[in-house]
């Protein structure tokens, strides 16, 4: 069965994207006692677009009334839904002192076919080369064994949950790593580090520029090609420095690890 919605204004009709998923702890079935409806216009990545959420009994809906009809838009949409149903987590979260934990698991597009979802970022996978020549263990044994260490890879993982985080976590994974490496007391550290992960000053600052503003309260906008930029950079920088320490702190392999321009 299709979905759609006639615009009383238009008179046409409006295909209607439903996100459904689940609240967690299953064991507390979350209901919200309303409906809230939120309008996205002029998005760089989705069209115009009314969302509309509803939780029950822990049972996520999320319409998402969007006046694009010509192309499948369900994974840019995705994003968008995400964001909503953190929200209300969150909301719900501190209203109860309940940890809750949104899971959008599938999509029934406006033609009524229903599509699992998952959070993925292959391409950024990619880039932690680092699993090629060390196994899981290995990596596991040497984050599981340093705090500051698990605290990075934190930051580095949840670009995948929340995408327009990685202004204020890459530049968080940035310094981490400097003061992991160096300690983090003086000016020349950073030259420190450069040399060892073998970057160069552009590719490290614009990780530390783009996290100024964030960090101290300004959640200024940031386009999606410079989150992505961002988010690259951190994860190529976290793979580099787990090589290093797997490799006990030897100079890095120059075939493997060329030298990176910003």
């Amino acid at each position: 069965m299709s979905r759609t919605r006639r615009d009383e204004t238009e008179q046409t009709l409006m295909p209607i994207y439903l996100f459904k998923g689940r609240m967690l702890p299953k064991e507390i079935k979350l209901t919200l006692d309303h409906e809230p409806k939120v309008s996205v216009t002029g998005a760089e990545t989705i069209p115009d677009t009314v969302f509309t959420l509803s939780v029950e009994e822990g049972a996520i809906r999320i319409e998402a009334e969007t006046d694009h009809a010509e192309t499948d838009v369900a994974d840019d949409l995705f994003f968008f839904a995400q964001d909503l149903a953190r929200t209300a987590a969150e909301v719900a979260s501190i209203a109860e002192g309940v940890a809750y934990v949104p899971q959008i698991e599938s999509v029934v597009r406006p033609d009524g076919e229903e599509r699992g979802l998952i959070l993925a970022d292959r391409q950024l996978g990619a880039l932690m080369t680092v699993f090629a020549s060390h196994s899981s263990k290995d990596i596991f044994e040497l984050v599981a064994t340093d705090v500051g260490l698990m605290r990075a890879l934190s930051d580095v993982a949840v670009m995948l949950t929340w995408g327009h985080y990685a202004p204020i976590a890459a530049g968080r994974v940035a310094e981490s790593i400097l003061r992991m490496l160096t300690g983090g007391r003086s000016p020349d550290d950073w030259s420190k580090m450069r040399d060892i992960l073998r970057v160069d000053r552009p590719y490290l600052q614009l990780l530390t520029d783009r996290a100024v503003a964030p960090r101290h309260g300004n959640r200024e906008y940031v386009d999606g090609k410079t989150n992505r930029l961002l988010a690259e950079r951190s994860w190529t920088l976290m793979n580099r420095y787990l090589a290093y320490r797997l490799a006990a702190r030897q100079e890095l392999d120059t075939s493997a690890y060329p030298e990176l321009h910003g």
